[in-house]
């Protein structure tokens, strides 16, 4: 049986980099060109991203997914 994932549902930059797998540059490049989910709260400069849709979106980029996000 797969153990869901535990931990925080709204995940920092830096958490997001590393559930990932990929570097800050690379991640930055996806916010920029909108190829990734992300939200800032409020006026605030600092990036969110909420597990639930970088979960999504990964099923998304799997061969035979639809790429469109």
């Amino acid at each position: 049986m797969i153990e869901p994932i535990t931990g925080p549902r709204i995940l920092t930059f830096t958490e997001a980099c590393t559930y990932l797998g990929v570097k800050k540059a690379t991640l930055y490049n996806w916010i920029g060109a909108d190829k990734i989910p992300a939200f800032k709260v409020d006026g605030s400069r600092v990036w969110k991203f909420d597990r639930a849709d970088l979960d999504a979106w990964i099923e998304k980029q799997k061969v035979g997914g639809s790429n469109d996000y």
